[in-house]
């Protein structure tokens, strides 16, 4: 069957489920690029049981589903990993992950987020050890969220070991006082504009701007 010659031919595959489509598709359109979030994930599931999330009861525990090989498209792209994995951290294998990072000299955007209230002195290592980066691979920067109050001190005391593994909270925590569950819509956006030079300043901003807010 004739085919038009296309200047490109973009698809998108958004379950892991899709391979085989995506297969098919390459075969019809060679050198097509393909994207979607089917694509981006290295593990699936999260090993938390939060009542607003509903990623534990359709996707369950934590469970590998791809290495770095099979995200990163090729030589033709820059060594950019976008990654929405829900739970990088609470699935087991994360080490090897981490390895074929650094050995291929990745740089990654964490951009579902990571949970620092789970924070380990091994976990904040290995993040400081890889090229953390934003949404866009401008600038050094880590995503969390600060979601229930109650969890304060165990939220701060995250921050302070990764700061104590290099991770400079200057650059990388722009989300450190995420808007609360109990604070009024809008506000995440002025909260997370406030800067900081250290963990304890940005203990005291972060407290002082809730109490501000709720």
């Amino acid at each position: 069957m004739f085919k038009p010659d296309y200047g490109a031919v973009y698809g998108s595959a958004i379950f892991k489920f899709s391979a085989d489509r995506i297969a098919r598709f390459l075969e019809q359109f060679r050198g097509a690029v393909i994207g979607g979030t089917g694509t981006c994930f290295t593990q699936r599931g999260c090993h938390l049981a939060c009542k607003f999330r509903v990623v534990p009861g359709k996707e369950g525990k934590p469970r590998p589903v791809a290495g770095v090989a099979d995200i990163w498209r090729g030589e033709r792209w820059p060594k950019h990993l976008h990654l929405l994995d829900n739970d990088f951290f609470g699935e087991p294998s994360w080490p090897d992950r981490i390895a074929e990072i650094r050995a291929g000299g990745f740089k990654v955007s964490f951009t579902q987020g990571i949970n620092v209230r789970a924070m380990t002195p091994e976990v904040a290592a290995a993040i400081a050890s890889v090229e953390y980066r934003d949404d866009e691979f401008r600038r050094q920067r880590l995503y969390t969220a600060r979601d229930n109050l109650k969890d304060e001190e165990m939220f701060f005391r995250g921050v302070d070991m990764l700061e104590a593994a290099g991770v400079p909270p200057s650059t990388s925590w722009p989300s450190c006082s995420s808007v609360s569950t109990r604070t009024r819509p809008g506000i995440a956006s002025i909260i997370g504009s406030i800067g900081w030079s250290s963990a304890a300043s940005c203990r005291t901003r972060c407290r002082l701007t809730r109490s501000a807010v709720i």
